[in-house]
C-alpha cells in the first residue's frame, strides 16, 4: 500500500524525516519528495506550502507522479470552537471553504460550483484513527475544518467564520483544497490538525511558539495510526 503525506510547512516535517531510514529525496518539478519504507507501506511526503493552490499543485503533483492509496493530510490549525485548546487534535470528517461564495448562482456556501457541499474523508480509515488517539490518550474531536487563504488572527474574522459555519472547529489554509484534488482523483484521506493557536490577537504569538509542537504532535499520530493500520 502507498501513502501519500502532505504537510504545508517544513516545521511540521521534521519528525517525519527524523523517524525514517533510507529516504530517497527528489524534486519533481517545484516540490521536494520524500521516499522511504514503513512496515509495508511506501511513504510519500510532500511539502505543500501554504494555501489553497499551494496545496492543490503539490496533491495533483503527488496524485499524477505518485499515485497513493490514501493520503494523510497533518499539521497545525487555529481553533474556532471555544472548547479547544492548544495542543488538541481534530480530525476532520468534512472539509469546505470558508472564502467561497457562489449562493447567488444556488450553491451553498463554501460549496464551489460542480463540486459537493463539503468535501467528506474516509470513515473507513478515520475509525481507525480515532482508536489510535484513544490509545495515546491524546485529547480528540472530529468534525467540520474550514480552509482560506489567510491567517486568523483577529477576533472579528474568527467570529465571522463562526458566524457562517457554526459546526466548525478549526480554520487552516490547505484542507479543503487538498480534499478538492482527492475527490476528483477518488482516492480516501483523512485530515488530522493540531491546535496551534486560538485564531484570535494572540495567534501571531502562540502559533510560533506552538507550531513545531503541534506538527510533531500531529506526526506521532500518524506513525501510532500506520502501526495498526488495517
Amino acid at each position: 500500500m502507498k501513502i501519500g503525506i502532505i504537510v504545508p510547512m517544513s516545521e511540521e516535517r521534521e519528525y517525519y524525516l527524523e523517524q525514517f531510514e533510507n529516504i530517497k529525496r527528489s524534486v519533481v518539478g517545484p516540490t521536494e519528495v520524500y521516499e522511504a519504507q514503513y512496515h509495508d507501506f511506501e511513504i510519500v511526503i510532500v511539502l505543500s506550502g501554504i494555501g489553497k493552490v499551494q496545496a492543490a499543485m503539490t496533491t495533483t503533483l503527488l496524485m499524477q507522479e505518485f499515485k497513493p492509496d490514501l493520503v494523510i493530510m497533518t499539521g497545525s490549525a487555529g481553533a474556532l470552537s471555544d472548547e479547544l485548546e492548544i495542543g488538541d487534535v481534530v480530525v476532520a470528517n468534512e472539509l469546505v471553504y470558508h472564502d467561497a461564495d457562489s449562493t447567488q448562482d444556488g450553491y451553498k456556501l463554501g460549496q464551489l460550483p460542480g463540486q459537493p457541499e463539503r468535501y467528506e474523508t474516509s470513515r473507513y480509515y478515520n475509525e481507525q484513527l480515532l482508536q489510535a488517539l484513544t490509545q495515546l490518550s491524546v485529547p480528540n474531536t472530529t468534525g467540520l475544518v474550514v480552509t482560506g487563504d489567510m491567517f486568523v488572527g483577529k477576533l472579528e474574522t474568527k467570529q465571522h467564520i463562526i458566524s457562517n459555519f457554526p459546526d466548525a472547529l478549526c480554520v487552516e489554509m490547505e484542507g479543503a483544497a487538498i480534499a478538492q484534488v482527492l475527490n476528483n482523483y477518488q482516492v480516501p484521506m483523512v485530515g488530522i490538525r493540531s491546535i496551534s493557536d486560538k485564531s484570535d490577537m494572540s495567534s501571531d504569538m502562540t502559533f510560533d511558539h506552538f507550531v513545531k509542537f503541534a506538527g510533531k504532535n500531529a506526526a506521532k499520530i500518524v506513525f501510532h495510526f500506520l502501526d495498526n493500520l488495517k
